[in-house]
């Protein structure tokens, strides 16, 4: 697997992403953002300082025998590890949120608010450093995802946390949080049981169908056939949920050796936490929005 200094692939930036190189152009242009990012990593710093402070009290108290053991630790469980009701379940609960009204007046759901933080988030090119290590694409960034989350979706969060509870799922009665473990389909990522109509996220768009956004096509199968984004990037554009399963990058290259375990293996010996990060955002990550392409092109990427 190609290092990050030895080729950059900015060719896989997602449509509406900014490019990091264009940092300064972005700093010059927008000083309030630069502003606005600085108070809100400022926050960030402040609570996380706080957080190691009270991480460390609870250590001492731990090895007092004062503190008791985690009763209910959250489980990161692979797709593959739930049941089938599990799984119908997770996706009866984003189903859910499409039912929901918009909270930003989006004309939508609160399905689409979710896709709007995302490409809200996801377009800023912004940091405090470099472009290199802008938040958007680094550890950091993630720290202040839940702020930032709870920040945009307005003030009245009892308004909010109501209509989540119709999100009766086992996935938050349970407190687990579900992952696709790439490594296990490298071969035949479009085969994946992740993709299952009946307990999956359904599958490719109608081969026969129109193009309709991010050279995708309708899904007409699966849980969410009935889905209507209302947006894709930046657009405005009310339209089916759209699919265009690939089988190669933008300029041609194989895609699923990227997630093969020989390639995932490489990418965790990285001995420079920025070569890791750039691949893995770079790389793996974008790769796979092109292999399943449509909505999943866009910042704006549906599920």
């Amino acid at each position: 697997m190609p290092s990050a200094s030895s080729e950059q692939d900015y060719d896989l930036l997602l449509p509406g992403e900014c490019d990091p190189r264009d940092f300064i152009l972005i700093k010059a242009r927008f000083p309030w953002e630069l502003t606005k990012w600085t108070l809100l990593v400022g926050i960030s710093l402040i609570a996380g300082f706080f957080s190691i402070a009270s991480l460390f009290g609870r250590i001492s108290l731990s090895r007092r025998g004062r503190f008791p053991p985690c009763s209910r630790p959250v489980v990161r469980r692979e797709w593959r590890a739930l049941t089938p009701d599990e799984r119908t379940h997770f996706t009866d609960a984003v189903t859910c949120l499409s039912s929901v009204p918009s909270n930003r007046g989006l004309h939508g759901s609160l399905y689409d608010d979710f896709a709007f933080l995302h490409l809200h988030f996801g377009s800023r090119c912004l940091s405090l450093h470099s472009p290199q290590d802008h938040p958007l694409f680094s550890a950091d960034y993630h720290v202040q995802h839940t702020p930032l989350l709870l920040f945009s979706l307005g003030t009245d969060m009892r308004w909010f946390y109501g209509r989540l509870l119709c999100v009766n799922s086992v996935a938050l009665k349970d407190r687990y949080r579900i992952y696709w473990d790439w490594t296990m389909d490298w071969m035949d990522l479009h085969g994946s049981s992740i993709w299952n109509n009946a307990t999956g996220f359904g599958g490719d768009g109608d081969p026969a169908g129109p193009i309709v956004v991010g050279e995708g096509r309708c899904v007409t199968d699966g849980p969410f056939s009935n889905l209507r984004p209302v947006r894709y990037n930046h657009t405005s554009l009310k339209h089916c949920l759209a699919r265009g399963f690939r089988n190669e990058d933008a300029v041609g290259r194989p895609l699923n050796t990227w997630f093969g375990p020989e390639s995932i293996g490489g990418l965790l010996r990285m001995p420079r936490y920025r070569d890791f990060e750039w691949d893995m955002e770079n790389r793996l990550h974008n790769r796979m929005h092109r292999a399943v392409s449509g909505d999943f092109l866009s910042l704006t990427a549906a599920n």
